[in-house]
């Protein structure tokens, strides 16, 4: 499908965003405003293109699906910023446009001559989002932060542990995701506020500020002098992850009362009327030889919280998310028909979002947005440096 082919539908239909973004936070951003309709042009260049598509160490560009999945109905164009000629399309551009969102190391886009005072030099009302891991100020503005990174800097990584010698926090990058969709909001509100007021906005939204609003609790303990503690796998035995049948297939079973531990009886024979020390040993011989779908079965039967533990390929070929239609293909030219996330939003009328196009391969739409956008012929496309 052709760049033009898709938009013009949604809520956010005349909403046109460049993104200077790799890896999470500011792609998975302007995602959400692209299942909205927005049009969403990623900044990109051939020596540097977003990090994501190299995530997995693939060969070939076009064939990262962490990118993929980020990177739905939105437009890539490639363009050096280093070039003087390129940098003034990139400027051009963002003339035409309502927003700009980055999460590139503080101070890059200013050394590149793009900060937003180039940028609203050229388009005063622009609503700008700057997504970086520290903020723009105080001494750790230059440190190059990840999501894990913030986790553990905020303290979330030791209140999410539960071995107090080997942390282990999360295994993604969290943060990330959080602040993807807290500076949608954002963007999209200073937007309103914009068609009220007339005037942009420059939005300083720092990860690591983002992820201690998750944590407010336990830093509202520790400032009145308590141990906020480490989050705990839930209560005492017999509650606990148990080997199921097959190759690394676990199921989570939870006793939080006497309930649940009558019902754990009732579906385990040999269970009643023994210790809780004595019960994890006989629950575990019991869910070994079974699979992990049919011990959650059974206990959920018996009214004892109980879910298997899924991997990505277990949730593409989960009952419920496939009767919803939450794993889709998006036809991309390179993976083919690959399952990828799908929408966790649906709405009443045709308000809601949608995937319309798959990810966009590199520069795909450099020659459909610069022509359509500003006008460039063939000849002065060609001539600016990808």
């Amino acid at each position: 499908m052709t760049a033009a082919a898709h938009l013009g539908w949604g809520p956010l239909r005349d909403v046109r965003v460049v993104e200077f973004g790799h890896f999470v936070a500011a792609p998975y951003s302007t995602l959400q405003l692209a299942l909205y309709g927005a049009e969403v042009i990623k900044i990109e260049s051939t020596a540097r293109p977003d990090m994501w598509r190299l995530r997995e160490g693939e060969a070939d560009l076009h064939a990262s699906v962490p990118f993929a999945d980020h990177n739905k109905n939105k437009l890539s164009v490639t363009l050096d910023l280093k070039e003087p000629a390129a940098r003034e399309a990139v400027l051009d551009l963002v003339a035409h446009s309502d927003a700009v969102v980055e999460n590139f190391s503080y101070g890059v886009l200013e050394r590149l001559g793009l900060g937003y005072d180039e940028l609203a030099a050229r388009r005063p009302d622009l609503v700008m989002v700057s997504l970086q891991g520290f903020g723009r100020s105080g001494p750790l503005r230059d440190a190059v932060a990840l999501g894990p990174s913030l986790m553990a800097c905020s303290g979330m990584t030791s209140l999410w542990s539960d071995d107090v010698h080997d942390p282990v926090g999360s295994q993604t990058s969290y943060p990330d995701y959080i602040v993807g969709l807290q500076a949608a909001f954002v963007l999209v509100s200073a937007l309103r506020e914009r068609e009220r007021t007339g005037a942009g906005r420059y939005v300083e939204f720092a990860q690591f500020d983002a992820v201690l609003g998750l944590i407010g609790p336990a830093l509202a303990l520790a400032a009145a002098g308590g141990d906020p503690g480490r989050a705990t796998l839930g209560p005492p035995a017999p509650s606990g992850v148990y080997r199921c049948a097959g190759e690394d297939r676990w199921c989570a079973v939870e006793v939080w009362t006497a309930q649940h531990r009558a019902g754990l009886d009732r579906a385990v024979p040999g269970l009643a009327g023994r210790a809780a020390d004595d019960v994890p040993a006989l629950l575990g011989s019991w869910t070994a030889e079974r699979a992990a779908a049919d011990v959650m079965r059974v206990l959920q039967q018996h009214g004892v919280p109980a879910g298997v533990v899924n991997d990505g390929r277990d949730l593409t070929l989960d009952p419920q998310l496939r009767a919803r239609g939450f794993a889709t293909g998006t036809g991309h030219p390179v993976l083919g028909d690959v399952a990828l996330p799908g929408l966790p939003v649906r709405h009443t009328g045709s308000g809601g979002p949608r995937i319309t196009r798959h990810a966009p391969l590199l520069g795909q739409d450099r020659d459909d947005v610069l022509s359509r956008v500003l006008g460039l012929a063939p000849d002065e496309i060609a001539a600016l440096p990808a």
